[in-house]
């Protein structure tokens, strides 16, 4: 198994050997760094089903899985936008993510289902960092999810205008 460390100094060795200045070189090591924790962390793609359980009013509760299922069968969430925050930019608070997330969330819901939100039959969730996932595994995204907590959703919510 190759540590992150070894990887980052064989990258860095191939880019100089490939013509890379030596600060391009040390940049991309850097970058290999930060996005090492992202593996670690529980995400969900772009147009991904889950059932993750996520209970009304309950916002702020911590996912450390996001158990994925096909969305052709019964389902409850679809992920349905993300946003990244930069990867230096310093932790704006707990309030300012969830702001950001909700608002985000709610602005791409019209786009994605073709009806904005409030005249919607389906519910809006987000996902997004806390401190100590922003701090200790570098992440920095907010994912958007559409849905019903009755896990009744079949097929993917893309257009439907429900």
């Amino acid at each position: 198994m190759i540590t992150v460390r070894k990887a980052g100094l064989a990258l860095a060795a191939a880019l100089l050997l490939a013509g890379c200045s030596a600060t391009d070189a040390l940049q991309r090591v850097e970058e290999v760094k930060q996005q090492a924790g992202k593996a670690m962390l529980p995400s969900i793609a772009l147009g991904e089903c889950t059932n993750l359980d996520m209970p009304e009013g309950e916002q702020g509760s911590q996912v450390t899985s996001i158990p994925k299922t096909d969305c052709a069968q019964p389902h409850g969430w679809e992920a349905y936008a993300e946003k990244d925050y930069p990867l230096d930019a310093a932790f704006p608070g707990v309030s300012a993510v969830e702001k950001e997330a909700g608002d985000y969330c709610a602005g791409e819901f019209e786009g994605f289902m073709g009806v904005d939100y409030d005249t919607s039959d389906m519910e809006l969730q987000y996902l997004y960092p806390t401190k100590d996932t922003w701090t200790s595994l570098n992440d920095r995204t907010i994912s958007c999810l559409v849905g019903a907590s009755s896990n009744d959703v079949v097929g993917s919510l893309k257009g439907t205008k429900k």
